[in-house]
């Protein structure tokens, strides 16, 4: 044990230890740092959102080239589009500026689509709709937030001959007056249909304008029922009559229903592909002979919006869309279903179909897909002679977020069909300046058919993955709008 203090002091004090190494070594210079060094920028991160993704669907082969409106640091948006007596396409859209929403109004030209003179609207805007009536008068409408901050309808008339008319506000209550369509009927009469959130709940309501009286009709009140009735859109008979699709929540679920509304206001309604599925955003069309009407929806998981919650694939809101397709028929007044089998996956999940009808009289769809990051439009077409449906094909310059509608419009020239749609030409999930385009489909006879998916592995069922379990609530507890 007396060894211990002299091992001690041999160890701190020997010239070879490692304390008495350390502090004869001469101190480091100081190190001087120069101008170019202290401004040099660091190395960015890479941002995997400016990963270009490639596409996986083939280009649908066009007539002629895309007409494409835009300019810089300007968005243009939420178009639709109309075409005249004479073939030329109308749109009106939004324009974005970063400060204010204006509506404006293109017409087709031979130098291509030129903004007409003057604004609709500017202010706090929302999804116009555009519809030409027997005089040619142009009618644009719109949803506007007023100052006191609930959303009105509004509309403006447009000539040729004297431009822009008065605006004139077609609703306004005390909540939100939003998602108008418009249309014209087989009279000549411009009609439009909305949502209405005036009582608590949303409710659908529509009006047209009286051409012999020279002055809009009253509120036709289409659906009033407990539940909320969302986005209708509207389509016409041979008779005159409006026939008015949209998605209602009642008993739990969304399901559709189609009205046959009568220019005196009567309604009928009836229930169209009912199922304990999600069915909802729909689009329709008149047949080409009139006997009935193309519609297109989105339908989904089962359960949507109850206890059915999740943010991935398999449990999110998009979890399961696909497009459901059919027809109804007016004299049986059914709706029948018609399966897209290959045509309608171009990507998982599908959203927002919109329908329109060739001048082959084939029905046309046009849906949001789902595939590497980015959110495209697929385009297909159902051929009723061979009752096959045209490969889906992707259509150029449609990169943009999922929730953007399209326009079909007939073709002027060359083509089976138009359609008209906003893009912003991403090439990767970064968001860039979006344009309105224009373009010519071909005819479906000329597109291959749509080839037969693989057969999918067989799979374990399960339970769906539903969280914890919620109360039920009655109908009139949800979808509530305060002021």
């Amino acid at each position: 044990m007396k060894t211990l203090p002299f091992l001690f002091l041999l160890i701190v004090f020997s010239s070879t230890g490692p304390v008495s190494a350390q502090a004869q070594k001469p101190p480091p210079k100081e190190r001087t740092t120069t101008p170019e060094e202290t401004t040099k920028a660091k190395p960015k991160t890479k941002f995997f959102g400016k990963k270009q993704v490639r596409f996986l669907n083939a280009a649908i082969p066009l007539v002629g080239e895309i007409q494409k409106l835009s300019q810089d640091g300007i968005q243009y948006d939420l178009p639709d589009a109309v075409a005249d007596e004479a073939g030329h396409t109308l749109i009106a859209h939004l324009t974005w500026d970063g400060k204010k929403d204006r509506l404006v109004l293109l017409r087709e030209t031979t130098a291509g689509l030129k903004r007409k003179d003057g604004l609709v609207a500017e202010g706090v805007l929302h999804q116009p709709a555009i519809a030409i009536d027997e005089k040619e008068t142009v009618w644009v409408f719109w949803a506007e937030t007023s100052e006191d901050s609930t959303v009105n309808l509004k509309g403006r008339p447009w000539t040729d001959r004297n431009g822009f008319g008065k605006t004139i506000t077609l609703a306004d209550s005390d909540a939100a007056e939003a998602f108008v369509d418009a249309g014209t009927d087989s009279k000549g009469r411009v009609w439009i249909t909305w949502q209405s959130l005036r009582a608590g709940e949303a409710d659908v309501f529509a009006r047209y304008f009286d051409n012999q009286k020279g002055k809009w009709s009253k509120e036709l009140a289409v659906s009033d029922a407990q539940g909320g009735d969302w986005e209708p859109r509207i389509a016409f008979d041979k008779w005159g009559n409006a026939w008015i699709i949209y998605d209602g929540s009642r008993g739990n679920e969304f399901n559709l229903y189609l009205a046959r509304v009568e220019p005196d206001g009567k309604v009928t309604e009836y229930p169209i592909g009912h199922s304990s599925k999600y069915e909802a955003r729909a689009s329709i069309v008149a047949t080409s002979e009139g006997e009935g009407f193309w519609i297109a929806a989105e339908q989904g998981k089962e359960k949507h919006g109850l206890d059915y919650r999740g943010h991935g694939n398999d449990t999110g809101i998009n979890a399961g869309k696909r497009v459901l397709f059919g027809k109804f028929d007016l004299e049986s007044k059914r709706f029948h279903e018609i399966p897209m089998g290959a045509a309608g996956r171009a990507g998982v999940p599908a959203n927002r179909p919109m329908v329109g009808v060739g001048k082959d009289g084939n029905p046309w769809v046009a849906y949001r897909y789902f595939n590497s990051a980015l959110w495209r439009i697929a385009v297909t077409s159902f051929r009723q002679e061979n009752k096959t449906w045209s490969s889906r094909r992707r259509l150029p310059s449609s990169s943009f977020g999922q929730d953007r509608s399209v326009s079909f419009v007939p073709p002027h020239g060359k083509g089976d069909i138009r359609i008209c749609w906003p893009s912003d030409e991403r090439i990767h999930k970064a968001h860039q300046t979006a344009a309105i385009m224009l373009a010519s489909l071909p005819s479906a006879k000329s597109l291959p058919e749509a080839q037969l998916p693989r057969p999918l592995t067989p799979q374990k069922p399960r339970e769906s993955p539903h969280s914890h379990k919620t109360p039920e609530r009655p109908a009139f507890e949800r979808h509530q709008w305060t002021v």
